[in-house]
């Protein structure tokens, strides 16, 4: 299958995202009914001896989104809150991503550098946060998932198809990378409202 090459497209997070980090399994189940307030059913086997240990928890779509660049269908995403609301600072939150495309880990990881500087974090603030990042992504195809679950500003775990690829702690990393989405100042501010559910999305 081809791979997508993205140079300085936008939002491709690597969760071109693709919402990359964790080792506790969790499954998510998408209903058929997939629209604000929805409820995913997602299931932990929870160790809760550590930061980066999810709890056990029920997730409520806030919105989802579809992120193009040009006529290329990149992914479609979904924000997740235990109550189905988004409030800045309130955490746990989650940010689900299912690609349409495949993507090789560095451009994921490039796109998301792209976007902190976009959003004009410093330079040794997204060095910092890329050499977390790099290694730990792997390369995605058309139809697979990268989950990122948001435990607080600063820490947050990787998922990839349900399964846990790590956790990343580092001053500010949890709430930089959903700034990518969710800040006022992001690249895609039509995304952005579809993910808070402001704007619906036929996708």
């Amino acid at each position: 299958m081809m791979k997508t090459t993205l140079n300085g497209t936008g939002l491709v997070l690597a969760l071109l995202l693709s919402c990359n980090v964790y080792a506790v399994n969790i499954v998510t189940i998408v209903s058929e009914e997939w629209g604000p307030g929805k409820p995913i059913s997602t299931q932990f086997q929870p160790d809760r001896d550590g930061e980066g240990s999810p709890s056990t928890l029920s997730w409520l779509e806030v919105g989802r989104g579809e992120m193009s660049v040009l006529w290329f269908n990149l992914y479609q995403a979904s924000l997740l809150t235990p109550t189905g609301e988004y409030r800045q600072g309130d955490y746990p939150l989650k940010l689900d991503i299912r690609y349409q495309r495949d993507i090789e880990a560095d451009d994921l990881v490039n796109a998301t550098v792209e976007q902190w500087q976009h959003l004009n974090f410093s330079e040794q603030q997204i060095l910092v946060w890329q050499q977390e990042l790099l290694g730990l992504w792997p390369d995605v195809t058309d139809g697979e998932r990268l989950a990122f679950e948001c435990l607080s500003a600063d820490s947050g775990n990787f998922y990839f198809n349900g399964e846990l690829l790590g956790n990343v702690s580092s001053p500010g990393f949890a709430q930089a990378f959903l700034a990518i989405w969710l800040s006022e100042n992001t690249s895609r501010p039509d995304l952005r409202a579809q993910l808070m559910g402001d704007k619906s999305c036929d996708c």
